[in-house]
């Protein structure tokens, strides 16, 4: 498993049932932005843009 990339879920919320949440924990932010510019995301990225009306990505920090 690459080192920049640690457990991954996935959810589908009942309230939203067109919408698909993923939870995944990043070693750091800038994992993250790697992780994002290489070719089979760029690859999904364009695969899936007539499918796909909006991507967010939230960044959560740890609690105390």
């Amino acid at each position: 498993m690459p080192r920049w990339w640690i457990m991954p879920r996935r959810q589908l919320p009942d309230t939203a049932p067109d919408s698909i949440v993923m939870v995944e924990q990043w070693e750091s932010v800038a994992h993250l932005e790697a992780h994002l510019q290489t070719p089979h995301m760029k690859a999904w990225s364009e695969a899936v843009k007539g499918d796909v009306l909006e991507t967010t990505i939230r960044i959560l920090q740890a609690g105390v």
